[in-house]
């Protein structure tokens, strides 16, 4: 099975697709965790950024 460029993930959300905005979520999670500890000194700020991104995913999930 082929997947799925981020580039049309990106189109689709573009549109309105939850889903695609879902995959994306799931396929950087962890580099966006990464990158926000190491742009914010402080921890639990970093894991409030991750977490809040984290949320708007589910929030998406449960409206579809």
């Amino acid at each position: 099975m082929e997947q799925i460029t981020d580039a049309e993930l990106v189109d689709k959300v573009r549109k309105g697709d939850k889903e695609a905005f879902g995959q994306l979520v799931e396929r950087y999670q962890q580099m966006v965790g990464h990158i926000a500890k190491k742009m914010i000194a402080d921890g639990k700020r970093d894991y409030d950024l991750t977490a809040s991104w984290k949320e708007e995913h589910r929030q998406n999930q449960q409206e579809t």
